[in-house]
Parts: structure tokens; C-alpha cells; sequence
């Protein structure tokens, strides 16, 4: 110790050492406290973890029941559109019988009408013939 140094001094000297120190460290152990905190905000709560699977199994749920339905009502179309088809099929060899009918029908009448004529011809030749 320099003799020009009192005793007071170096205790007032040593109390100003020791209290920065109790600064120093009180103020690393705010920025450590700061950084935990900061660490924490940073790793998930458990508690929100297992609030957010829940809600994305609650919305899986409804994702496959909404599929379900969706699948359900166009198997119900589809079903709808199969009778639909069968019964325009019937519908459509009725007509395709009842034209084939007609169309021996006026087969038939021109068969008819030719001999018809025929005897009309026959007729009048022998009537032109007398």
C-alpha cells in the first residue's frame, strides 16, 4: 500500500470494488434471467403443444367426416344416374320397337298400295280392252 493511501481510503476504495462487483453480477444475472426468459418463449408450452394436436385432431375429424359425406353423396348420384341410365335405355328400346313396328307397317302399305295399283291396272286394261 503507497504511503500516500489512508487506511479510509482504501476501505472506501475496496467498498466501491465490491460494490461494482454486486453490480456486475446483479446486472449478468438480468441479462441470464432475460436470456432463460427469452429461451422459454422459444420452446413451446406443454400445455399448447397438447391444445394444438388436439384442435388438429379435432379438425382431422371433420376433414374425414366432410370426405365421408362428400363420398357418401356421390356414391347417392351415381346410384341416381345408374337408374336414370337404365330406364332411358328401356325408353329407348321401346322407341327403337315402335319404329321398327312403323316401319313395317308402311312397309306393309306400300306392299299393298303397288298391288293395289297393279289390280287398278289390270282393271283398266280390261276395261279399255271391252
Amino acid at each position: 500500500v503507497s504511503p500516500d493511501i489512508s487506511n479510509s481510503q482504501l476501505a472506501s476504495f475496496l467498498k466501491v470494488v465490491a460494490l461494482l462487483r454486486s453490480l456486475s453480477s446483479n446486472s449478468h444475472m438480468a441479462n441470464h434471467a432475460t436470456q432463460n426468459a427469452h429461451l422459454r418463449s422459444l420452446q413451446p408450452n406443454p400445455t399448447d403443444i397438447i391444445t394444438k394436436r388436439q384442435k388438429n385432431t379435432d379438425a382431422a375429424r371433420r376433414s374425414r367426416q366432410r370426405k365421408l359425406l362428400r363420398m357418401e353423396a356421390l356414391e347417392h348420384k351415381v346410384r341416381q344416374l345408374e337408374m336414370n341410365n337404365q330406364q332411358l335405355q328401356s325408353h329407348i328400346k321401346a322407341s327403337e320397337q315402335q319404329r321398327n313396328q312403323s316401319a313395317a307397317r308402311v312397309a306393309s302399305g306400300k306392299e299393298r298400295v303397288k298391288e293395289l295399283e297393279a289390280q287398278l291396272a289390270a282393271v283398266h286394261v280390261a276395261l279399255m280392252e271391252t
